[in-house]
């Protein structure tokens, strides 16, 4: 049976990657945006994105 930190860290192997593609599309959405409102908003989901990857990490231990 593995070790409950490698299965946490598994999971957040995939979590990133599902958070890496919401990121990307946030900062496209964001790039192809005329109106400063609307992409101010993209930005800001970018950035609640890298917040929750930010988190998670810092949860698991894990540094830079």
């Amino acid at each position: 049976m593995a070790h409950p930190l490698e299965k946490a860290l598994q999971i957040f192997e995939v979590e990133l990657l599902e958070e890496a593609a919401a990121i990307t599309a946030a900062l496209l959405a964001a790039a192809h945006e005329a109106a400063p409102r609307a992409r101010k908003e993209h930005m800001e989901e970018l950035f609640r994105h890298a917040h929750t990857v930010k988190g998670t990490a810092g949860s698991l231990g894990l540094g830079d």
